[in-house]
């Protein structure tokens, strides 16, 4: 748990100095109401993750929710998922809650509970410059197998003339299963070694997964494959170019975020 003091700062068009928030990063769990009282009574604002907060036992969320005055959800389609639900109903009817989602329908066709009180339509999206115009290549395998290869070759062929025209970009595989993601890592690497591709999924050791973002983060890969991971929105650290990220088994198309008090991880 990390509390940073609150800061003094000036406010434009004032003469007077104005204080900032103190916020605080609840980084692992509460295992008192004590422990809850001791962050949340020194900070304004409070921002965790639902994997932290929804596996705190009954009596710290309910202690967490007398503390605040409002919960913000962002990638609030999770909502119904079990520890999701269970956590935001400690705040249900005594508490504001506000949701953040660009997917309200999700895949199984439930629709985000709540009133819709903003939304930002594609259509403005689109004339903000958000979304820009993408190049759809099909590719039609004999079978799985030969799917992977095609893939394979044709994200091998734009990466090489992306990086020949002096773009910094990188290629994204995400898969369904960790042994799917294995596979076609095994592919890639054959493939394009230089490119270093690198593999992350849950069951590697975090000192691994930050090992390989690392790595593509400063150039030294060029391909990461991943389960089902990443495609709620990732920052690579640069300026307006994203990865092209190639989707294997499905596709799903992540939109403009915004991240407030608590995220997914």
């Amino acid at each position: 748990m990390e509390c940073c003091a609150p800061a003094v700062a000036s406010a434009p068009g004032h003469g007077s100095r104005a204080r900032l928030p103190a916020v605080a990063v609840l980084r692992h769990r509460p295992k008192t109401v004590e422990e809850v009282d001791d962050v949340f009574h020194r900070a304004n604002v409070i921002i965790s993750t639902m994997q932290i907060v929804g596996g705190c036992s009954p009596e710290v969320q309910e202690r967490m929710a007398e503390n605040v005055a409002a919960l913000f959800v962002d990638e609030a389609h999770h909502i119904g998922a079990r520890t999701w639900n269970s956590f935001k109903e400690q705040f249900v009817g005594r508490r504001r809650v506000v949701q953040f989602t660009a997917t309200p329908f999700r895949n199984d066709g439930r629709r985000v509970d709540g009133k819709f009180i903003y939304v930002y339509p594609l259509k403005k999206a689109q004339e903000e410059l958000y979304f820009k115009r993408i190049d759809f290549v099909p590719v039609n395998g004999l079978d799985q197998n030969d799917t992977d290869r095609l893939i394979v070759a044709g994200v091998k062929g734009a990466l090489d003339r992306d990086i020949a025209a002096g773009f910094d970009h990188r290629a994204m595989a995400r898969a369904e299963t960790v042994s799917r993601a294995v596979a076609l890592h095994s592919a890639y690497r054959t493939a394009m070694p230089g490119y270093d591709p690198v593999l992350v999924h849950s069951g590697l050791a975090r000192a691994d997964r930050r090992d390989a973002l690392n790595r593509l983060r400063s150039g030294k890969s060029r391909i990461v494959v991943c389960v089902d991971m990443l495609g709620e929105g990732y920052d690579l650290g640069t300026e307006d170019r994203g990865p092209p990220r190639q989707t294997e088994e499905r596709s799903r198309d992540p939109s403009v975020r915004r991240t407030l008090h608590a995220y997914s991880e």
